[in-house]
C-alpha cells in the first residue's frame, strides 16, 4: 500500500542533495557547471529556511508497505491574486519506475492539496522526460503557457490539473 508520511529532518538532508543535483544538471544545460551548482544550492536552501517546517511547504516520503520509495514536495503559492498547488518535486526510486507507484503517489497528494483547500496544481516536467509527461496527461494534467516567466527556450514545460 502506497502512503505519504512527512518527511523527517534527516530524510531533508539527503533529498536536498537529490534536488541540488537534479535542479544543477538542468541549470547546466544553459550555464557552466560550477555556476550551475551554485544556483542550484541557493535556490534549494532559499525555498526551504525553515527545512520540513518551512511554511506552505509540504515535504513527504512516499512508502509502500513502511518503505521508503520515493519523495514529493509541494507548496501552496500565490499566482495572479490565486493560490495554487505548485509540486517541486516528484521523484520514485529508479529501480520501482513504470510500476504506477509514482501514478498513485499524485493521486494521494491530490487528495492532500484538496484537504488544505487548493483547487489548482502546477508542475515543472523536462520537455525530454516522457515517461512523466505521459502520466501526467493521464492524470488529465495540461501544458500550461500563461504565466510571467514563459521561455521558448526552458528545457520543460508548465503543467497544471484543476481539481
Amino acid at each position: 500500500m502506497i502512503e505519504l508520511r512527512k518527511m523527517t529532518d534527516i530524510e531533508l538532508f539527503n533529498f536536498n542533495d537529490l534536488c541540488i543535483a537534479e535542479l544543477s544538471e538542468v541549470f547546466s544545460l544553459n550555464m557552466l557547471e560550477d555556476d550551475a551548482k551554485k544556483k542550484a544550492e541557493g535556490e534549494q536552501y532559499s525555498l526551504l529556511p525553515e527545512g520540513v517546517n518551512t511554511t506552505d511547504h509540504f515535504l513527504f516520503t512516499i512508502t509502500q508497505d513502511r518503505i521508503n520509495i520515493g519523495s514529493i514536495w509541494f507548496a501552496k503559492l500565490e499566482k495572479k491574486q490565486k493560490y495554487i498547488a505548485f509540486i517541486f518535486y516528484v521523484g520514485i526510486d529508479e529501480n520501482l519506475r513504470g510500476k504506477g507507484f509514482g501514478r498513485t503517489a499524485m493521486e494521494i497528494v491530490e487528495a492532500e492539496i484538496k484537504k488544505i483547500g487548493l483547487n489548482t496544481i502546477r508542475l515543472h516536467v523536462l520537455k525530454n522526460n516522457s515517461a512523466a509527461i505521459k502520466m501526467y496527461k493521464k492524470l488529465s494534467y495540461t501544458i500550461y503557457t500563461d504565466y510571467e516567466k514563459y521561455d521558448i527556450d526552458d528545457p520543460g514545460n508548465i503543467m497544471e490539473k484543476l481539481l
